[in-house]
């Protein structure tokens, strides 16, 4: 019964260290887990404003560089018209004399005026056009980054329930495992006590009965002789067993 107590002992120690050491494995993979899943979180993030920013500064360049080339072009349109108009008043003003002349070139200069003011309104309506998709492009952006780190903190606080949830599943079912061994150890002792006091009762009857035996062969005075012999033999055999039951309670 010691070695079989210390056996299931044993077994105890190591199921409940296996049991702890499985504790540890799932509450490790899941810390591993949920800093994998904010590092990821965060590079992601990252690599958005990455890309935001670089989407930002391309299309910053390429209206620069547009508007630098409109600006060229307008420049260079009104350049040539100038020359075309004065071109022209000048043939004109050979033909019809300097007066002509001096009215066509007037003219000249009010188109070209004209259409230079009429050039840079068209490019500012351009400008503001591009400021406005701009504008527009960036709310998308902040809109798309907002539900993107809603859905990342939604998938964190997911995962930190389910550990949760998880690491008290295992608390109930070593409680239940606990108490269950506590149950079987306790019937267990009873039946061994049980069982101890019905084997020394059944050896106490049988001393008697020899003894009872004896004293009717060999008198009264053998009788009691043998009574009190057998009495004795079996308070010793009691005491003896109780403290045999009293050790292995010990241990």
């Amino acid at each position: 019964e010691e070695a079989a107590s210390a056996a299931a002992a044993r077994r105890r120690a190591e199921e409940e260290a296996a049991e702890a050491a499985r504790k540890q494995a799932d509450e490790v993979a899941a810390t591993a887990e949920r800093k994998r899943v904010e590092e990821e979180a965060a590079e992601a993030k990252r690599k958005q404003a990455e890309e935001a920013e670089d989407a930002r500064k391309k299309v910053e360049e390429e209206e620069a560089l547009r508007k630098a080339e409109e600006e060229t072009a307008g420049a260079e349109a009104a350049k040539r018209e100038e020359e075309e108009a004065v071109s022209a008043a000048g043939m004109k003003a050979e033909e019809e004399g300097a007066v002509a002349a001096e009215a066509a070139r007037r003219k000249a200069e009010e188109e070209a005026a004209e259409a230079a003011r009429k050039k840079a309104e068209d490019e500012e309506a351009a400008s503001a056009a591009a400021a406005r998709r701009r504008a527009e492009e960036e709310a998308a952006e902040a809109a798309r980054k907002q539900a993107d780190e809603v859905a990342a903190t939604a998938e964190r606080k997911r995962v930190e329930e389910e550990a949760a949830e998880a690491k008290r599943k295992q608390a109930e079912e070593a409680e239940d495992a606990r108490k269950k061994v506590e149950e079987e150890e306790a019937l267990r002792k009873a039946e061994e006590e049980t069982a101890g006091a019905e084997a020394a009762k059944r050896e106490e009857e049988e001393a008697v009965s020899a003894a009872g035996m004896k004293a009717e062969e060999e008198g009264a005075v053998a009788a009691e002789a043998a009574r009190r012999k057998a009495e004795e033999e079996a308070a010793e055999a009691a005491r003896k067993k109780a403290e045999d039951e009293e050790a292995a309670s010990a241990a």
